[in-house]
């Protein structure tokens, strides 16, 4: 299965970027929650409050402090390394739902993996 991986730092705390950044991704992960065609979302929490987390069995949460976001990116490919299997980065601000709607679609349909000389086994 693919799972989602996006590291997340909405800014400092009690700043207005934060609220707006929160705001969004709060937009995408329900949106993200309602699709199927994923395992897991990984996200790298980087300086959150308690009431930051959403709750749901589909949410794995690995807390560090703010880095920068190559630092924030390797947290998670280490992360997708014990794990093993797809994993498809995506920034926390992402606002064209339909674009990974698309890309998720596109590499689980065997055209795309035919593409690549593999085979998806999902």
């Amino acid at each position: 299965m693919i799972n989602l991986l996006i590291p997340s730092y909405w800014g400092p705390l009690g700043s207005s970027l934060r609220s707006s950044r929160k705001s969004v991704h709060n937009s995408q992960l329900l949106w993200l929650l309602d699709n199927q065609n994923f395992e897991k979302i990984y996200i790298a929490s980087q300086d959150y409050e308690a009431q930051d987390y959403v709750k749901d069995p589909r949410i794995v949460y690995i807390d560090t402090p703010a880095r920068n976001p190559a630092t924030a990116r390797n947290v998670l490919l280490n992360q997708l390394d014990i794990l093993g299997g797809i994993g498809i980065f995506i920034d926390n601000d992402l606002t064209s739902i339909a674009t990974l709607d698309s890309i998720i679609n596109r590499i689980t349909s065997n055209t795309a993996w035919d593409l690549l000389g593999l085979t998806y086994v999902g």
